[in-house]
């Protein structure tokens, strides 16, 4: 987290989760992200 001078305020550590989708043209794309804070 940085304050609006952009000095860092507080380290977060996060895991998360992606769930990507196929699209009609074959590749993949992340449909949905979701972040979790860890709990010490």
């Amino acid at each position: 987290m940085r304050d609006a001078a952009g000095a860092v305020l507080r380290t977060v550590e996060e895991d998360g989760h992606d769930v990507s989708r196929r699209r009609p043209d074959g590749s993949w794309r992340i449909h949905i992200a979701h972040a979790f804070t860890v709990e010490d």
